[in-house]
């Protein structure tokens, strides 16, 4: 049997145990998509959900506390609109329940959507308590109870802890599943590590054995090494180099592939960790910029009491982040009758730092006069530390696969070529090839080696180490 045969028999039985290996690391790859894609499309809307039905409930409860102090028309419209946010939002989350993936499969089992429904259930029977008890306070206010107004407020506090505590158990219900689809993900990564560990250790056997069967048929095949010798020697380096430089170019424009979709996704997800940030605090200040008004939210984010904010100014909270120019540049904005946006790095009372994006709108009376401003925070401190935490993820995945591919579709090549060439050298001690030719190919296997190793370095993390070498 000649050695081109074996080589081809054992390169087949190589590429039978790497698609076997890659087969299993696809089908795992798409239990992570299957993972991700009930992430991106159920999990994720559904925190965003719960904090516009949480920020629409607020404001709503908001618009009621503001009328029983400031009776209006403008506010009690605003007010029945907030009913129309909320519902839909509800109806939303609802509707969230019959999601369904890309093969069009329902993404939520019976028993998640037994559970979303149950709370959509709690929430409409809650606010429908809500509209009935703020509609009395409404009526009362304009007929003049004021003792009736001060039963029903505590009436409607109880309704707006009632909301709290099924929304705060909603939230634990998401939540949980968010830890599930981690652990998942890490499971299943962990599985394809092993896989392509068990791959490389068979893949390497395999070589070995084929490059000792290979050796001991060298020196009957000699002609069919000379051909090979003969290319190398008329400095036809490009048998090699080209096809390495392919497959560099190749993983090149695959890192760059997967850079551009983990930035995408990461582009994504901040958008939706934008929305998950939703506990929002409220304020409500005179024209001057003195606190009348906290909501609990920014009371326990500022860590002041509702008594030590109130008649005070923010710079109570100011942290000295911020220039002069600034706050001045708000105020001007604020004063022109604009709503001002940007994000505020705030001091809690113990001295810890929080940052806030913040949307402060004036509320303009008779025409151009403000009457006052309402200032809407929510907390975006935690949003970079889930991002890092999602990146770390990510780059796990994909050098993974790098690894993978690099190990046994260049280096092991590399090593039969390496171990031929030492053999071939060993019995043409004697003969009067010039040995330089055998040097020329060390150089140029030398020469890809460095290469490898480069591309591992930069995948680790590493900094790449560039070196100079000389090809005759």
């Amino acid at each position: 049997m000649k050695i081109r045969t074996k080589l081809a028999l054992g390169l087949i039985l190589i590429i039978g145990i790497f698609v076997a290996g890659q087969s299993y690391n696809s089908y795992l790859s798409s239990e992570i998509n299957s993972v991700a894609e009930y992430h991106n499309s159920m999990s994720i809307p559904a925190l965003t959900l719960l904090g516009d039905i949480e920020k629409s409930f607020i404001t709503a409860n908001h618009y009621v506390h503001y009328y029983i102090i400031f009776p209006n028309e403008k506010t009690k419209n605003a007010y029945l609109e907030s009913q129309t946010t909320f519902l839909n939002h509800v109806r939303e989350y609802e509707n969230l329940s019959f999601a369904k993936n890309s093969l069009g499969d329902d993404l939520a089992d019976d028993r998640m959507k037994n559970m979303m429904n149950n709370y959509v259930d709690h929430y409409e029977n809650i606010f429908a308590e809500f509209v009935l008890t703020s509609d009395s306070i409404i009526s009362n206010v304009d007929s003049g109870d004021s003792e009736t107004v001060i039963l029903l407020i505590q009436d409607l506090d109880v309704i707006y802890d009632d909301f709290q505590n099924i929304l705060e158990q909603n939230y634990s219900m998401e939540n949980t599943g968010i830890e599930l689809e981690q652990n998942s993900i890490n499971n299943i990564s962990a599985q394809i590590t092993n896989s392509n560990l068990i791959l490389n250790i068979l893949l390497g056997l395999v070589s070995i054995i084929i490059v000792i069967i290979i050796s001991f048929d060298i020196s009957k095949q000699v002609e069919s090494l000379k051909q090979l010798t003969s290319q190398i020697s008329d400095k036809q380096y490009d048998i090699v180099s080209t096809h390495s430089k392919n497959e560099f170019d190749a993983l090149r424009n695959k890192i760059i592939e997967m850079g551009n979709t983990v930035k995408s996704s990461v582009q994504e997800l901040e958008n939706f960790r934008k929305a998950l940030d939703n506990s929002a605090s409220v304020t409500i200040t005179d024209p001057n910029g003195v606190i009348t008004y906290v909501n609990e939210q920014y009371c326990q984010i500022s860590q002041y009491s509702r008594d030590e904010l109130v008649g005070k100014t923010h710079k109570i909270v100011q942290s000295g982040y911020h220039t002069f120019s600034f706050y001045e540049d708000m105020w001007d904005t604020l004063k022109s009758g604009k709503t001002w946006s940007g994000e505020i790095k705030n001091k809690s009372k113990d001295g810890t730092f929080h940052w806030g994006k913040t949307v402060i709108t004036p509320v303009i009376y008779d025409g151009n006069t403000i009457h006052h401003y309402i200032e809407i925070r929510t907390d975006i401190t935690p949003r970079i530390k889930l991002q890092e935490k999602i990146l770390k993820q990510e780059k796990l995945v994909t050098i993974g696969e790098l690894s993978a591919r690099l190990a046994h579709d260049i280096r092991n090549p590399l090593s039969i070529i390496q171990v031929s060439l030492e053999n071939l050298k060993l019995m043409s001690k004697d003969t009067k090839i010039d040995q330089k030719h055998f040097d020329r190919v060390e150089r140029a296997i030398s020469r890809i080696s460095h290469q490898i190793e480069d591309v591992l370095g930069f995948i680790r993390n590493e900094p790449m180490q560039i070196e100079k070498h000389k090809f005759l």
